[in-house]
């Protein structure tokens, strides 16, 4: 390789370095430290039932004629896009 138009770098010199700001030392990983967290919840108090008043309008049961089936309803407003939703849809017992 041919060197002779590279020209070389400035060395630093005492006075450039008394002239920098001090630089901060960095963490070694970003994983040195924690970060700060809430204080943690119980399963208990994440998981709590909430009652379906502060959600729906109404709830009934809906019974299918000549058989044994219930279907637990609970409906909200009166007009707009149906939502539908089955919770178990998979269970067989």
């Amino acid at each position: 390789m041919d060197t002779s138009n590279l020209t070389s770098l400035p060395e630093d010199t005492l006075e450039d370095n008394e002239q920098r700001a001090p630089q901060q030392p960095r963490p070694l990983s970003a994983f040195a430290s924690r970060p700060d967290r809430p204080p943690t919840q119980t399963s208990s108090q994440k998981y709590s039932a909430l009652d379906w008043k502060g959600f729906f309008d109404q709830e009934e049961d809906i019974r299918i004629p000549d058989s044994d089936d219930v279907f637990h309803v609970y409906t909200a407003g009166t007009e707009g896009p149906v939502v539908f939703c089955l919770h178990g849809g998979g269970y067989s017992g």
